[in-house]
């Protein structure tokens, strides 16, 4: 199977001029195949860490760092320790979006988990050095998640719904992140 580049997926659709995608008839182009996984692997990086490619961007803003780990690299862990009346802290939300990509992660490669989701918060109060851990521990989870939606060959409706569960879940905790900060910001 051959894995085209975004580049080159561009190019072939160029071959077949307009692609604006009116009228899909218009373009009798076959279907190009995509890898599954590596794509899902990179929505994971884009929305955890960052875009790979700031200048192609599917969830964050086009500039580097823009993702979970990104927008949290400098924060101090006074500030992620603060609820300001939510239910959750900022490094809670990092340590829950470490165990969803770890319990997804252990679903994609059957080997099913069910954890404690009531815990999955903790801890929310975090010392400067727990905060520096919990920072690694996200960028371990995503590595690891990567490395498993690249390894698998074939997709079923499971494996599928965990992955894309992943970007989607880490997408929006990334959101409600950016959004307590900036109100934090406003004040």
């Amino acid at each position: 199977m051959t894995h085209l580049s975004p580049r080159q997926i561009v190019a072939e659709l160029d071959r077949y001029g307009d692609y604006s995608m009116t009228n899909p008839t218009d373009h009798p182009a076959a279907p190009m195949p995509v890898d599954l996984g590596r794509v899902l692997a990179e929505l994971v990086e884009e929305a955890c860490a960052g875009a790979i490619d700031p200048r192609e961007t599917w969830i964050t803003d086009p500039q580097a760092d823009m993702g979970l780990l990104g927008v949290c690299r400098n924060l101090p862990a006074e500030r992620a320790s603060q609820a300001d009346g939510h239910p959750h802290t900022i490094a809670g939300h990092l340590n829950h979006i470490r165990f969803a990509l770890d319990f997804g992660r252990g679903h994609i490669l059957g080997h099913p988990s069910h954890g404690d989701w009531s815990t999955s918060w903790q801890p929310e109060q975090v010392s400067q050095e727990q905060w520096r851990q919990a920072l690694q521990r996200l960028r371990e989870a995503i590595d690891a998640m990567r490395a498993a939606l690249s390894s698998v060959q074939e997709w079923d409706e499971r494996r599928l719904k965990h992955a894309m569960t992943a970007v989607a879940h880490s997408a929006y905790h990334l959101g409600a992140v950016r959004a307590r900060l900036a109100r934090q910001d406003n004040r």
